[in-house]
């Protein structure tokens, strides 16, 4: 077999290259949202055996914080930058401010991974929804994964990424 048959033989097209990718980025996300039902499912069990839940329409109702860094901090990214805010005709300056938002690094996985989730959860009529909690200096700040936000003294700490879960029994 002469070099160039080699060469023909293992070459691939860019969009095969692309589809791998694009596999490989989704099941990791399927992946990742199957270990985080699982450790969702694991804390809401030890919020029950502890008695940490309210009565809510004659029922028990248990909110838990879920935090994955690891997978999250993975496929997105915190972009914060500067920015002038308050500009009115007698300062038109503005004031310095920091605005933050969140890009997505892998967007195939993180719609895998929420698809998933979403679907385990629904299974186990776990409610989900992703929130991002900012520590301002005035106090803690929700916002949705989508929306920009501005602080003054905005940094990488001061924002965590939450799954809320609800469960009713």
């Amino acid at each position: 077999m002469s070099f160039q048959d080699e060469l023909n033989q293992v070459t691939q097209t860019p969009e095969d290259i692309k589809s791998q990718k694009d596999k490989q980025s989704y099941t990791y996300g399927v992946n990742e949202a199957y270990r985080a039902h699982q450790e969702i499912k694991k804390a809401l069990l030890e919020c029950a055996k502890e008695g940490k839940y309210d009565d809510y329409n004659l029922k028990k109702r248990i909110t838990y914080k879920y935090r994955d860094d690891y997978f999250l901090n993975d496929v997105l990214d915190l972009r914060i930058r500067d920015v002038f805010i308050n500009k009115s005709f007698f300062n038109r300056g503005g004031e310095y401010a920091h605005e933050a938002c969140f890009d997505m690094k892998d967007s195939i996985a993180f719609n895998a991974y929420m698809e998933k989730l979403e679907e385990l959860c629904k299974n186990d009529e776990i409610f989900i929804e992703l929130k991002v909690y900012y520590n301002s200096v005035r106090g803690q700040k929700i916002y949705n994964i989508d929306e920009k936000f501005v602080g003054y003294a905005l940094s990488v700490s001061d924002v965590q990424l939450y799954i809320i879960c609800i469960v009713e029994y």
